[in-house]
């Protein structure tokens, strides 16, 4: 993970590249290990060695590649909105502001990484006093496990936040500020999907085994962070895209209609009353739903998913068992 907040990404394989070699590495160590071998599966610590190996590494990758598409459509928000105001200079404010925040997240991230690896090799007994590789593996893993479990939840929690606090204004009366609203449901949104998808792969981890108190509390604090701080907000943001559009288009019809009474042949006028009506476009054309049809489709696919992972892993025990 950058400690810069970069827009565009320089490269498809800056992107892709190195999740995926993370991925594909620890599951060769794994299998090497031992802990990726069906067949040596004997006992429940190895069934659960089997989840962790394969489940950490995958929702390490999901978490990071996430966390790279997420700076690349919050930049393209921002600087979508500096366009509209032809402020495009404060761009590099923005990004410093963000590159701050991320490093403070990265820090806050590491430390609590740290502490829940020692909280959970404790809590399942997977302290490596005999230098079993197997299990010193897992251990290794466990760290940029949650490392980039609690840096997505907090960057995905403070993008939004951030637009909230920056893009959006108490006195909202024109088309660019309704836009600006719009691009905030619309971020939180994605960022609610994100959240959404990596509930599909957290089942991997309980294949087969019980799911640990401390395992439900983490997926609880979750699930509540993303409807609290994601959910919410763009459900907030719709209801005040609606309320102020009204608002905005009765004060441009009153405008329009002065002007009409006015001496039409007069080229301010004229300018003026153009203006309002390019203006009055521009608010009509700005949808008060809080999601596109396209995130409408993706949210329901990914929300059905969530019961059809918990189905599939339960059919996958019972055909094993």
């Amino acid at each position: 993970m950058t400690t810069e907040f970069n827009y565009p990404s320089t490269s498809a394989a800056s992107f892709w590249h190195m999740p995926v070699l993370y991925f594909v590495v620890c599951c060769i160590a794994n299998y090497f290990t031992g802990a990726l071998d069906y067949q040596l599966i004997n006992d429940f610590r190895a069934q659960r060695d089997f989840n962790a190996a394969l489940g950490m590494p995958l929702l390490t990758t999901f978490f990071w590649i996430s966390l790279r598409i997420q700076q690349q459509q919050m930049a393209g928000a921002i600087m979508s909105y500096l366009l509209d105001k032809n402020a495009l200079s404060l761009f590099a404010q923005h990004r410093a502001r963000l590159a701050v925040k991320l490093r403070h997240h990265i820090l806050t991230s590491a430390t609590l990484a740290i502490s829940m690896t020692a909280v959970y090799i404790m809590s399942e007994e997977l302290v490596a006093f005999d230098m079993n590789m197997q299990v010193l593996v897992l251990d290794l893993i466990a760290v940029p496990f949650w490392f980039f479990f609690w840096l997505f939840l907090f960057q995905m929690i403070y993008s939004t936040h951030y637009m909230m606090k920056h893009f959006i204004h108490i006195n909202i009366a024109t088309s660019s500020e309704l836009k600006a609203l719009k691009r905030v449901s619309l971020l939180s949104m994605e960022n609610a999907l994100f959240s959404i998808t990596a509930l599909i792969i957290i089942p991997v981890f309980w294949f087969k085994k019980d799911i640990p108190a401390i395992d439900l509390a983490i997926v609880t604090l979750f699930s509540s962070s993303l409807t609290v701080y994601l959910v919410m907000p763009a459900v907030k943001v719709y209801r005040l895209i609606g309320a102020r559009k009204q608002k905005i288009m009765d004060q441009l019809t009153r405008g329009l209609t002065s002007i009409y009474c006015e001496d039409e042949s007069d080229r301010i006028n004229h300018e003026r009353r153009n203006a309002i009506q390019q203006e009055i476009e521009e608010v009509e054309n700005i949808t008060a739903t809080p999601v596109t049809f396209e995130q409408c489709k993706r949210m329901l696919s990914v929300v059905f998913l969530i019961p059809a992972s918990w189905m599939t892993l339960i059919y996958i025990e019972h055909l094993v068992t």
